[in-house]
């Protein structure tokens, strides 16, 4: 348990170290989402108050050297125009390859000459990086802790790690094939009832069912997960659900087809209106909604269709819904549908690992 409490400090004139996950989209040094940096707002006003001198920490991308393109300077320009004068902001973490060794001597010299150590980078808190896990043992027990932000994505998410109201359904989707161990985790934890399985890992679980995938996004070394998923989900009574039709860029047009009827040549590119219709169908009669995978594929506008009326529809729905990753929580933005989600969590993998049961070394590192 996190027993120091970030209300409980004498911050006037003290320095603060502020680990954050400033991993935010740039588009020619232009923040295109700024939802993970807005979501600091409670802890940076409290800090200023108490007038206490921050120096941010971050990390942004995955360099190994430095890299122009990744350098912080767009968000120490956001903190300053938001007249944050007693913030600042360190460069990119991750320029350091000792920040990904988790290095002791990195973790000292990044805590040298901060009275205080703080985390609010939910979105790396699973991880082992030097930043998150040893770097808060540097400081006394009492002077390390989490933010405003942190507390409220553990509020929010630990009834779901914990006991949630059932029927509880997962919708996940997305490119990436570490979605698929996520989702194995997930049904070994055990707290799920249902899992609605969406592109792009949709293809590969098709696959896996020995269905014609087309030029879909298929992820061949993950095949035999899935057929693992597929399995312990039946022994453990979890029903996993795939979508029925899809949307197909096919010969040089766009059309819908039966999910067990996809064309050789055709690429999936999003969910068709008999699967939308299944999930909120799903969704309203689920007491508990987790949704992460924003299911439209870039360079197809018209796959974003489906999903915007879907968001629509799950908005409408009176249950505990809660959202993460970065593409759902961009796409529930521009939907202007944030206010009807119980909660829009800044971590996408660190939010499915937390509900699945996973331990956090960045947590434990706060005890």
């Amino acid at each position: 348990m996190i027993t120091s409490r970030l209300k409980t400090w004498n911050l006037k004139n003290k320095k603060v170290l502020l680990r954050i996950d400033g991993n935010v989209p740039l588009h020619n040094g232009v923040i295109l989402n700024d939802f993970r940096l807005r979501a600091l707002t409670k802890t940076l006003d409290f800090l200023q108050q108490k007038q206490a001198l921050v120096t941010i920490i971050t990390h942004l991308g995955r360099p190994k050297i430095f890299n122009p393109l990744l350098s912080t300077a767009p968000l120490a320009l956001w903190f300053a125009k938001r007249d944050y004068d007693t913030v600042s902001v360190e460069e990119n973490l991750r320029f350091d390859p000792r920040e990904k060794e988790s290095t002791v001597d990195y973790a000292r010299d990044l805590a040298t000459g901060f009275d205080f150590y703080l985390n609010e980078a939910w979105g790396v808190i699973h991880r082992n990086d030097t930043s998150i896990a040893l770097l808060p043992t540097c400081f006394p027990q009492e002077n390390r802790s989490i933010g405003f932000l942190i507390e409220q994505e553990l509020s929010a998410l630990t009834p779901l790690r914990v006991a949630p109201a059932e029927p509880f359904l997962v919708l996940l989707g997305g490119c990436k094939g570490d979605k698929i161990a996520s989702l194995l985790s997930l049904i070994e934890w055990g707290k799920v009832s249902q899992i609605i399985v969406l592109p792009g890992i949709a293809f590969t679980f098709l696959k896996a069912q020995g269905f014609e995938t087309g030029e879909s996004l298929v992820l061949d070394t993950h095949i035999e997960a899935c057929r693992t998923v597929i399995k312990i989900a039946a022994e453990k009574n979890i029903e996993l659900i795939l979508p029925v039709d899809y949307l197909v860029a096919h010969n040089n047009k766009t059309e819908f087809f039966d999910a067990h009827a996809l064309p050789k040549t055709g690429i999936g590119i999003g969910i068709g209106p008999q699967t939308r219709a299944l999930i909120t169908a799903q969704a309203e009669q689920a007491k508990t909604v987790f949704f992460n995978g924003a299911l439209a594929l870039d360079g197809y506008p018209e796959s974003s269709h489906e999903f915007e009326i879907l968001l629509q529809e799950i908005a409408r729905i009176k249950t505990n819904k809660i959202a993460g990753g970065g593409d759902t929580i961009a796409a529930i933005e521009r939907a202007k549908l944030a206010p009807s989600f119980s909660w829009c969590s800044t971590g996408g993998g660190s939010t499915l690992a937390y509900i699945s049961g996973a331990f956090f070394k960045g947590l434990d590192a706060l005890r």
